[in-house]
């Protein structure tokens, strides 16, 4: 069975730590990268809602179709990227998140996981799987 991130960030077993976001960022870039490239559509709407983690550990990214009936095409694919920052936002820091802050604001992160939260901003997912 799948849960979702936004399931995960839910549960009572507390924060994730940095290793597991990072996990769970690299499968979200890998599948925003191969939406974006080979099906050249955008989700436009990715949320740790739309986000699963299947039982093997494999990232899987829902509702996918609604995308392909709606004929989003690929000039929004930045929107999906930023979103990916959005979510590691929510899992770090639920309370920012929920005032829509677009950056983490905690002194408790490296600078590392600060810069990459907002690589998010402007970098393809390509360029950031680099990273």
């Amino acid at each position: 069975m799948d849960v979702s991130l936004a399931q995960i960030f839910s549960s009572p077993l507390g924060r994730l730590q940095l290793f597991e976001v990072a996990a769970f960022t690299r499968g979200v870039l890998a599948g925003i990268e191969h939406i974006h490239k080979s099906l050249k559509i955008t989700h436009g709407n990715l949320s740790s809602a739309s986000v699963l983690l299947s039982v093997s550990g494999n990232i899987k990214i829902a509702n996918l179709g609604t995308s392909m009936l709606e004929n989003k095409g690929i000039s929004e694919s930045q929107r999906d990227i930023e979103a990916v920052g959005g979510i590691i936002i929510e899992c770090l820091e639920p309370s920012t998140f929920l005032r829509k802050g677009g950056s983490l604001i905690s002194n408790d992160w490296g600078s590392d996981i600060l810069n990459f939260v907002e690589s998010t901003k402007s970098q393809s997912a390509t360029k950031i799987l680099k990273v």
